[in-house]
């Protein structure tokens, strides 16, 4: 694992060269990482990164991560060998003037893609984890809040990917703090999911849901009020 702390000031080129000489970047082998910070990106000081084997990074000219001690962790293999399908990189793309917010320690797991588009935010909160093939994929504005579960093979999305008929919808979406999205589940653009509510496997988000609740189903609905879980 490439841990790097405090790295990336002032011309993130400089710090990339350094990096690929550390001898364990050349022992990796097939299990390879990269990280490739274009010159005019940016992550704070206080940021700790740690780059696992199979993990890619990719930062474009105006890109920033911002936080306070916060830890940004990628490529983490935590996920049971029943749930893994190939062997899957986890990826960052924060493409130019983006940026990614961290608030406490985020975990991208194994297999895991997240993707920013230009001149788009997403904030991701303390004790958060995105699981082996779950991907977020940002237009405008993602929030996802503090100890939340995002199993394996979620959908996070803010826009529609393509245009139908020259409409472009992309609507922000929040997700609160320790929310439990199942596995297949998929959160569409303008979804507020409030604290504590637990999406169902396979289930298809349209709208919002009020907190603690739990909802299922195609499209999504709820299912009982008032609930509380733990990991």
């Amino acid at each position: 694992m490439l841990n790097l702390l405090g790295a990336f000031r002032g011309d993130l080129l400089s710090m990339l060269e350094a990096n690929f000489q550390d001898p364990m970047s050349r022992l990796m082998g097939k299990a390879y990482s990269y990280i490739l910070p274009l010159s005019g990106s940016h992550i704070d000081s206080s940021v700790e990164l740690k780059v696992h084997p199979m993990a890619r990074f990719w930062l474009e000219t105006g890109a920033t991560i911002v936080s306070k001690k916060g830890i940004l962790e990628i490529g983490l293999d935590m996920t049971p060998s029943i749930h893994a399908q190939g062997n899957r990189h986890s990826g960052l793309t924060i493409r130019k003037d983006s940026q990614l917010s961290l608030h406490g320690h985020v975990r991208i797991l194994r297999g895991a893609e997240v993707f920013l588009g230009p001149n788009s935010s997403l904030s991701i909160g303390d004790g958060t984890f995105l699981s082996n093939r779950t991907t977020v994929f940002v237009r405008k504005n993602i929030e996802i809040g503090s100890h939340c579960a995002i199993s394996w093979n979620v959908t996070i999305m803010d826009c529609q990917g393509h245009s139908l008929r020259d409409s472009k919808k992309r609507k922000p979406v929040k997700i609160g703090n320790k929310v439990w999205l199942g596995c297949n589940s998929t959160v569409l653009p303008g979804v507020e999911l409030g604290d504590g509510c637990v999406v169902g496997a396979n289930s298809i988000v349209t709208k919002s849901f009020p907190e603690n609740c739990l909802i299922a189903g195609s499209p999504a609905k709820i299912l009982e009020k008032g609930i509380k879980w733990e990991i």
